[in-house]
């Protein structure tokens, strides 16, 4: 039997057998969508158009707050 220290002083098998279940409950919510409000943070009211929505990161973007922020950046940068 293999033994690898784990950080905490003690040490985990490696080739343990142990098989922990996962109820379908479980998988299924991996794959639901992302639920998407009807006005960001902002106020700005969240369109087909107006919302970026990443799946890798599961979340959603506001794109007209995306381009304030990045209007007000381009401004810092330019006044220094």
């Amino acid at each position: 039997m293999d033994n690898v220290a784990n950080g905490s002083g003690g040490a985990i098998a490696t080739n343990s057998t142990l098989v922990i279940p996962f109820s379908r409950a479980d998988r299924r919510g991996k794959s639901a969508g992302i639920e998407v409000p009807d006005h960001c943070g902002n106020g700005h009211r969240l369109t087909v158009g107006n919302v970026r929505i990443d799946h890798r990161e599961r979340r959603w973007r506001c794109r007209r707050c995306g381009n304030d922020r990045a209007a007000a950046f381009r401004y810092r940068q330019r006044t220094g």
